[in-house]
């Protein structure tokens, strides 16, 4: 039997634009959405950015982590990527300003 891959389930059905857009639409309803829901969304932006891409390919050694390049160590090549650039777009730093301000 296949073990479940609880972080290539949550990469492959809940990060997109489209689900990041609805959460974004469901946040601008912030006033009207009950406290639960609201709590959920930020949650979701928070796993969002704490999500580490590294976590998908589970089958890559240390060795990745440790890039020589011609200038030397490549320490842009060792930190840890994470999908919170996705959450860099004009629609949700609106809605974040209204929901602040």
């Amino acid at each position: 039997a296949l073990e479940f891959d609880k972080n290539h389930y949550f990469m492959r059905k809940f990060v997109s634009n489209q689900i990041v857009f609805m959460y974004t639409q469901l946040l601008s309803q912030y006033a009207v959405n009950a406290a639960h829901v609201n709590r959920h969304i930020a949650a979701y932006f928070i796993r969002l950015c704490k999500f580490s891409t590294k976590d998908i390919g589970a089958d890559t050694g240390a060795d990745d982590m440790e890039v020589d390049d011609a200038l030397g160590k490549n320490y842009l090549a060792t930190k840890t990527s994470t999908m919170e650039p996705i959450l860099y777009n004009i629609g949700l730093f609106s809605v974040l300003d209204k929901v602040l301000n």
